[in-house]
């Protein structure tokens, strides 16, 4: 079977929400998403339980009449209090997040949400089909977790792939995956003129 980890367009902007949806140009992203992939097979689709990632995998569903399954497993490593996107490199939150990812071989709790990552994964691919493919509409962190699994990473937390990117990984009959692409975004390139800084 085949695994397509897509994260989720770029969030609303909205000070005090925990679980905010997708934006006006997150929304974008997602469409052009689906219009370059109007050929591409998707036998299931699935989405962690946060807004962001159940928008985005609506609008990558619906066009084919499929519905969405949640798993509360695929969902963001967060933090305490409202969202506040990394691009907001000096909020308080998103340096006291960067401090903790350099010290993440230390931290059990980052090291926990990868291993919480790849069962859900794994949960994902015992209710698949063998010959399925299969799209996730997940979150930065839960791509690179399950990325740095496959690839016998000792980083968790190694990458950030764009917003409505996507990268592919190849299952066996055992379960065992392997990375076939990682962060494909060739689909925003003509939406980053009219959003420079997305």
């Amino acid at each position: 079977m085949q695994l397509i980890l897509v994260r989720h367009g770029v969030p609303a902007r909205a000070d005090g929400l925990r679980d905010p949806g997708l934006g006006v140009e997150g929304r974008e992203q997602v469409d052009a998403l689906v219009a370059d992939w109007q050929h591409q097979r998707i036998d299931a689709v699935w989405s962690s339980t946060m807004q962001r990632a159940v928008e985005t995998a609506e609008l990558l569903a619906d066009p084919r009449g499929l519905s969405v399954r949640q798993h509360e497993g695929l969902s963001e490593l967060g933090y305490d209090g409202p969202y506040v996107p990394l691009e907001d490199t000096e909020h308080p939150a998103v340096t006291a997040f960067w401090e903790r990812i350099a010290q993440q071989a230390n931290d059990p709790v980052i090291q926990g949400f990868r291993r919480c990552v790849v069962a859900a994964i794994d949960d994902v691919i015992h209710a698949s089909g063998p010959e399925d493919v299969v799209v996730i509409a997940c979150h930065g962190g839960v791509i690179s977790a399950y990325a740095s699994a496959v690839l016998g990473l000792e980083k968790v937390l190694f990458f950030v792939g764009d917003y409505a990117g996507y990268s592919r990984f190849d299952v066996d009959s055992a379960g065992a995956a392997t990375m076939v692409s990682l962060n494909e975004h060739g689909h925003l390139l003509a939406l980053a003129a009219k959003h420079p800084s997305g």
